[in-house]
């Protein structure tokens, strides 16, 4: 991923570039799956408050979020976590989707590959393991789920699969 971090009215000293890229190799990580692709972080001081501005894009999306403060280190912070939330929406999103849409196929008698089985199941266990972790709550989307694996079960028995 590359990585822009400049500043407007303000001066970016090693620690500051130097947190700023560990707290982006870390989104990184954390995102490695979402195809992040840049990350501009600009630097700003007005009227005394230190202002992170970042944009980060990624393959099918581009994200942007601000923070305020009194400390361009919070600012910094502040503005990692609300990308990492925005990413993190956009994820779940995604997964919570893919298993509705995929669930009333099956609902409307669409067959379905033994790829995009494997596939959606392979994405509900993904979706209930962060649910898990996280203590969400998913109503809808843990019934769809069951009903898929319910009706895998049966066709695999059958042999359909």
């Amino acid at each position: 991923m590359e990585i822009i971090v400049s500043a407007k009215h303000y001066e970016i000293d090693d620690e500051l570039k130097a947190l700023a890229e560990t707290q982006t190799k870390k989104l990184e990580s954390e995102f490695e799956l979402q195809k992040l692709t840049s990350l501009r972080i600009v630097f700003s001081l007005e009227r005394n408050w230190h202002i992170a501005d970042a944009l980060l894009n990624g393959k099918r999306f581009t994200f942007n979020a601000k923070a305020v403060s009194n400390d361009m280190r919070v600012s910094l912070a502040k503005v990692i976590e609300k990308l990492e939330k925005q990413v993190r929406d956009m994820w779940i999103n995604d997964h919570s989707h893919m298993i509705l849409t995929f669930a009333r196929e099956c609902r409307d008698e669409i067959t379905h590959s033994p790829d995009e089985w494997t596939n959606v199941l392979n994405v509900a266990e993904e979706y209930e393991s962060y649910v898990t972790e996280n203590r969400a709550t998913n109503g809808i989307i843990t019934q769809d789920t069951e009903y898929i694996r319910r009706l895998y079960q049966e066709m695999s028995r059958e042999h359909r699969i």
